[in-house]
């Protein structure tokens, strides 16, 4: 099977930047599949990567919603900052600093989890979190 060196280079950029532990594994492992696994788990890798690579989850009526899982259009923690850091610049350029943001998390599996990112990337930006 015949990799693409982009895609390779778009993970492997994913996997150094995101902070989650078993997020990284989960993507070197698929990644690892797709340079060097046998040709039927190659083509698996590769499709898994492509379909977690094929630009950014995005905000829809339900808010940013996505399977949870690694990449850039699963529910991670890392998207969960881009996401927050996106919204804390948007805010502080379109209200100014004196924006409280409201943080929430519901029940569902690791929804509290990146909390303390969320928390601190509106603080960061001078915007007072609320949780």
């Amino acid at each position: 099977m015949v990799t693409d060196p982009r895609l390779a280079a778009q993970v492997q950029d994913w996997i150094e930047h995101d902070p989650d532990p078993d997020t990284r594994r989960e993507l070197q492992a698929l990644l690892d599949s797709y340079l060097e696994g046998q040709p039927e788990e190659a083509t698996r890798a590769s499709d898994e990567l492509r379909s977690r690579f094929a630009g950014p989850l995005r905000f829809q009526t339900a808010g940013l919603r996505g399977e949870v899982g690694a990449g850039q259009t699963r529910m991670n923690r890392a998207v969960v900052i881009r996401a927050t850091a996106g919204l804390a610049d948007y805010l502080q350029h379109e209200v100014g600093d004196a924006v409280t943001v409201i943080i929430g998390f519901d029940g569902r599996h690791g929804s509290a989890g990146p909390e303390p990112e969320r928390r601190s990337i509106p603080h960061r930006r001078d915007l007072t979190p609320q949780c």
